[in-house]
């Protein structure tokens, strides 16, 4: 993963994916910047967002959970929309 996101910077699904294994190994401030750059990359998919709050969460930074949380939030209701109307 770190060699792809070498090769490509874009890839938010390679960041995100680093991000996740940072967070998994308990590396918070490795995930968080991984996660950054993939919510920078792709800003509106909501599981990147959702697991930028948990690392903000569990390094203690209340604030910045909250907004990360807060567009979760706003996320998942319109992507809910979003498939309602294609049903």
């Amino acid at each position: 993963l770190k060699t792809a996101t070498g090769l490509d910077p874009n890839l938010a699904d390679a960041f995100h994916n680093l991000g996740l294994l940072y967070f998994e190994q308990q590396k918070i401030d490795e995930a968080i910047t991984q996660l950054q750059r993939a919510a920078q990359l792709k800003p509106t998919v909501s599981i990147i967002r959702f697991k930028l709050a948990q690392a903000y969460q569990r390094q203690g930074k209340a604030a910045l959970a909250a907004q990360e949380f807060e567009a979760t939030k706003k996320l998942k209701a319109a992507e809910f929309e979003a498939v309602k109307k294609n049903n």
